[in-house]
């Protein structure tokens, strides 16, 4: 039997569980930490010796070189992209033209009009268990995998029509998944909830699952970047941005806290700008915010009507028919999927 969380995961579709998220930013003191010190901080245009680069080092932007799409200087209003009918967590972009999300265990795949088709099902899960996914990624096979939290699993739908199987079983409390070139799966296990207990995981191409990360508190979302040489990932509870470096070999070091801003309370999913920005999913503030060489800043809110209120999962468009500047976020108060133009136009 799974030892009941202290703090319910969020993706929860109760209303009890909700309030709770929302009532850890209430008993929040607003105190934050001091920043590094000047001569130690690190932006993310800056790399450990020894991280992993496989095509060398990153060159500034020249006449012979593709220039690196940025942040937009503003904040910005999202648009709505379409109704989910229910709230919803997870996003991936297969990079073929389509966009999957949750609706429940049913998996939807969106075209660029916005139009939906469902794409297959997963298999069921416990009794009491939420039957909805956290987050999603497409691996290197093309198949869908997909975190089921309160299952302590994550599932692989294939996309060519296949059944939907368990891939790993007594997972923790999976939250967010990406893979990496090698073909490894990274996930955040957010553990108790509000104990630090949550942990990063590597799970090698056919290899054991790797704790490469612990004594996170509530881990959620995670991007890597693998040019600079960073794991990147939040912890929700009660909000805060965290990276560990890469090494060459493939061990991960040490993690450092790189803001835990009042912004990022109940802080959820992340996603990677190619200029190595970090995009939060601000939770409780209703808003998406950025990490960059100059701190943290707001890209993303709707201050007159709060759509964004429960705003979980973040993808940036990827494939044909998908503007490139976008980035698309579904939210665990709203059943609606957001889109937003947050970077410059190439």
């Amino acid at each position: 039997m799974k030892k009941p969380l202290s703090i319910p995961h969020l993706a929860a579709s109760s209303a009890a569980a909700i309030a709770l998220a929302l009532g850890l930013l209430a008993g929040c003191d607003g105190s934050a930490a001091e920043p590094p010190p000047a001569d130690t901080a690190q932006t993310p245009d800056e790399r450990p010796a020894d991280a992993v680069d496989p095509d060398g080092a990153v060159p500034d932007a020249g006449p012979d070189v593709t220039p690196v799409p940025a942040l937009i200087d503003a904040p910005v209003v999202p648009n709505v992209f379409a109704d989910l009918q229910q709230p919803s967590e997870g996003l991936a972009f297969d990079g073929l033209g389509g966009l999957y999300v949750s609706r429940g265990a049913e998996i939807l795949r969106l075209s660029p009009d916005g139009a939906s088709e469902s794409v297959g099902t997963l298999p069921p899960v416990p009794d009491g268990a939420g039957a909805g996914a956290t987050g999603m990624a497409v691996g290197p096979d093309g198949a869908l995998y997909v975190a089921r939290y309160d299952a302590g699993r994550i599932d692989r739908l294939p996309l060519d029509g296949g059944a939907a199987t368990v891939f790993l079983d007594d997972a923790g409390h999976p939250n967010a998944l990406t893979f990496a070139a090698d073909g490894a799966l990274w996930f955040t296990d957010s553990g108790s909830g509000g104990q630090a207990d949550g942990a990063v995981v590597r799970v090698p191409p056919q290899g054991t699952p790797q704790r490469v990360v612990d004594g996170v508190t509530y881990a959620n979302g995670i991007a890597l970047d693998e040019a600079r040489g960073f794991v990147w990932f939040a912890s929700t509870s009660p909000g805060s941005l965290h990276r560990a470096p890469l090494a060459a070999d493939g061990a991960v070091g040490a993690p450092e806290l790189v803001s835990d801003d009042d912004a990022l309370a109940v802080a959820d999913g992340l996603a990677l700008a190619p200029d190595g920005a970090v995009l939060i999913a601000a939770f409780a503030q209703g808003a998406i915010y950025a990490w960059t060489s100059d701190g943290l800043r707001l890209v993303v809110h709707d201050p007159d009507q709060g759509r964004l209120l429960g705003v979980a999962s973040l993808a940036l468009a990827s494939g044909p028919g998908f503007a490139p500047t976008s980035v698309f976020a579904t939210s665990l108060l709203s059943p609606t999927l957001f889109q937003a133009s947050v970077l410059e136009e190439p």
